[in-house]
């Protein structure tokens, strides 16, 4: 974790990964977790570079907001499952080989896909635009204080020559 967090301060990570961390992280955190597609989109969060302790903070918030919403992702999952105008496509997701799997059938698993999806987009942005803020905020912070900077940054401990 601290790898994580000291990268993150040291600015190896661009506000473009930790909004996508964000934003994968979220819908992530809204799917149930006995869902194949969970694992995917960890898998998805792993691989893509994207900042993991963004993507965590982004799943735990994704389950804190799903837990009142289940309501309503449950019913718009319903929506969507017995919309006339995706029923081939819903037979065509499950023709698929993974696509059973997935369980897209339930109403518990379309709706906060759906749901997590659509907050996705919007979150990213707000995430990218507060990064970029944020990571000029903290270079001005480091730069002011020397100890931090050497803290994050081991290579610029100044060496003393005297008393050697």
């Amino acid at each position: 974790m601290r790898l994580f967090f000291l990268r993150t301060l040291r600015g190896m990570d661009r506000p473009l990964q930790w909004a996508g961390g964000l934003a994968v992280g979220m819908v992530a955190g809204f799917l149930p977790i006995h869902s194949l597609l969970l694992y995917f989109l960890l898998v998805l969060l792993i691989v893509s570079g994207a900042n993991l302790l963004t993507g965590g903070c982004g799943y735990l918030a994704g389950c804190l907001v799903s837990g009142p919403l289940a309501e309503t992702s449950e019913q718009l999952g319903h929506n969507l499952l017995v919309h006339p105008g995706l029923q081939s496509w819903w037979v065509a997701v499950s023709e698929v080989p993974l696509g059973a799997w997935c369980d897209f059938g339930n109403t518990m698993v379309t709706g906060p896909l759906a749901l997590g999806i659509a907050l996705a987009f919007p979150t990213f942005l707000v995430a990218w635009a507060a990064g970029t803020r944020i990571r000029r905020i903290l270079a001005r912070i480091f730069e002011r204080y020397s100890m931090t900077a050497w803290m994050v940054d081991p290579e610029r401990i100044p060496v003393s020559v005297e008393g050697t």
